[in-house]
């Protein structure tokens, strides 16, 4: 089984004229998302985000970009409009997410997966009581640098989002009702695979149903934010 993960770092400068001309991609339900927005870089990687969804989908689908759609199903969860699904015999299965100006979006035509991507500069660990199991907190406070502990926390934090997009039921779950695996790298919990990877400050996870008969290939693309724009990427984004 093949993961792909691509993910991109916005600039602080950004030509807004090139990035909105993106617009034309996205359907009537997506501009009103993007304009519900209130804050521009929201906007921007929620933007950014669907490009990279559709250009990886329309590559690996044949599906032209203005008919490429989503839909939600009653717990928010993101599904592709596949209409030459019985053609191709393969569905995709994708999960997004943005955080502190990266975009992370991941794919296999396996198994339901999420991901979730977190900058660990940021320290909120008064809100674990309310989302870690006690053994989770006990972990995250096992460590005495400020830095080793904003790295547990963020580990714990990012793959339990990404357990929850995983399944599909965001956090209709509690957070308190499960535990995730504390160990970096590949980690199997029951019938879930987990992996964690740190770049350049950030910590990407992601939760998949594991195959017992297939091993997971982990396969990472970062992606230049402006190649991106230019739609110099096809290359990549065909893996």
């Amino acid at each position: 089984m093949i993961i792909q993960l691509y993910w991109t770092k916005i600039p602080d400068a950004i030509d807004m004229d090139k990035l909105q001309t993106w617009l034309r991609i996205l359907d009537d339900d997506e501009i009103g998302t993007y304009q519900k927005y209130r804050v521009s870089f929201k906007k921007v990687e929620f933007l950014i985000g669907r490009i990279m969804l559709k250009l990886y989908i329309a590559n690996h689908t044949e599906t032209p970009l203005h008919r490429i759609h989503f839909k939600k199903d009653v717990y928010g969860k993101l599904h592709f409009v596949d209409y030459n699904l019985k053609a191709r015999k393969q569905a995709m299965y994708f999960s997004l997410a943005h955080s502190s100006k990266v975009v992370v979006c991941s794919f296999t035509t396996q198994c339901e997966i999420g991901v979730d991507v977190e900058c660990v500069e940021t320290e909120h660990f008064s809100i674990m009581p309310m989302v870690f199991t006690q053994d989770e907190i006990s972990f995250v406070n096992t460590k005495q640098s400020p830095n080793e502990k904003n790295f547990n926390f963020y580990l714990i934090w990012t793959r339990k989002e990404a357990y929850l997009k995983a399944v599909g039921k965001g956090f209709h779950i509690s957070p308190l009702s499960f535990s995730v695996p504390q160990e970096m790298g590949v980690v199997c919990r029951g019938p879930w695979e987990f992996n964690t990877f740190f770049r350049d400050n950030y910590i990407i996870s992601t939760a998949c149903q594991k195959n017992q008969f297939q091993e997971t290939i982990y396969q990472m693309h970062k992606i230049d934010f402006h190649d991106l724009l230019d739609c110099k990427i096809s290359n990549i984004l065909s893996q």
